[in-house]
């Protein structure tokens, strides 16, 4: 009884843990991809470089290999689209931090570009907060008349939770594999049909 009451007290730690991206880059700076695994973070970078390093990819040996038929494409899409607003809603965006200084030398320029991306945000941060979960959000654009550099910095973090991701791949799956298995049973009664 113990030992099933870990396990299942394991496997819910595990379903509650978060995975994902967050993505900085400082102001003149270079860009950094980390990859959020519970307490774990991991260089992005640095792993596909690694990967890159290890030699070209081994080839292939020749054999059977499953292709989706273009009549196939739409049925999936249908089976598959309502479980992309369930995996819009299950990411969570943990900080969304991004600052833009607007500097070019032409004022007029500056300040028309200043009012379009102001109006631009003004229309997309009402639908992006309905559709996801955000947590954090600063989001400043400034004009600075004297610099003539536009200069910006970011700092993004996404994640969703290992069951949820679980859940939606897992129903995702069987829905594409349904759609095909449905496809394989009507070609084969067809063939059959004509067969005969």
């Amino acid at each position: 009884m113990l030992v099933l009451g870990v396990t299942a007290a394991a496997l819910l730690l595990i379903g509650f843990t978060r995975v994902g991206v967050r993505v900085t880059r400082p102001a003149g700076g270079s860009a950094r991809a980390m990859l959020r695994l519970g307490p774990l973070r991991l260089n992005l970078f640095k792993l596909l470089k690694r990967e890159e390093k290890t030699g070209p990819p081994k080839e292939k040996k020749p054999g059977k290999e499953k292709r989706i038929s273009p009549r196939e494409i739409p049925e999936i899409l249908k089976a598959v689209r309502p479980l992309l607003g369930a995996a819009v809603r299950a990411v969570r965006i943990d900080r969304l931090y991004f600052a833009l200084t607007l500097g070019s030398g032409d004022p007029c320029d500056d300040a028309l570009l200043y009012g379009r991306l102001h109006t631009a945000w003004g229309a997309l941060r009402p639908a992006l907060r309905e559709v996801m979960r955000v947590k954090k959000e600063d989001v400043r654009l400034t004009l600075d008349f004297q610099s003539k550099e536009r200069v910006w910095s970011t700092d993004v973090s996404v994640t969703i939770s290992v069951g949820r991701a679980l859940g939606i791949g897992g129903t995702a799956l069987y829905s594409v594999w349904k759609v095909l298995r449905k496809q394989k049973a009507d070609g084969s009664a067809v063939a059959s049909t004509t067969g005969g």
